[in-house]
């Protein structure tokens, strides 16, 4: 394949797999970076620096939630198969959802090693806990 070919082809397939995952899974992904981009933002913040065993362990915890959101959407898509019901479709996304939980958690435990005011990151845990205790609107 010619060069000037690879890179636009492969930008294609890249955006064609974005595209193809559920919304969950898109926010998962962007979590994952954001988090990873905030722990090394927060590691030159502090006198420690950037650890690359921590910086792996943090990856190999990802790629496990990985693991077991596939594991979710495979047992979902069995029900869903064997069932004939719809619901269990659902399992895969909020196992992925379940994890954008930790990782927001995680995003806020690293902007405040990375100097953000506690005050602002307790407002911040107190609004998120508001909402998910917050009952549904009719």
């Amino acid at each position: 394949m010619d060069r000037d070919k690879l890179w636009p082809a492969l930008l294609a397939s890249l955006g064609a797999f974005w595209l193809s995952l559920e919304a969950s899974y898109q926010l998962l992904l962007m979590l994952q970076g954001i988090d990873i981009l905030t722990g090394l933002i927060a590691g030159r913040h502090t006198t420690d620096g950037v650890k690359s065993d921590v910086m792996w362990a943090g990856i190999r915890k990802k790629a496990l939630s990985w693991l077991l959101v596939l594991l979710a959407a495979i047992v979902g898509s069995y029900v869903v198969s064997t069932t004939g019901s719809a619901l269990p479709a659902l399992i895969g996304p909020a196992a992925a959802l379940a994890f954008c939980g930790v990782e927001v958690v995680s995003v806020l435990e690293n902007a405040e090693r990375g100097g953000v005011d506690a005050g602002v990151i307790g407002r911040i845990r107190s609004a998120i806990a508001t909402v998910l205790k917050a009952p549904p609107k009719e």
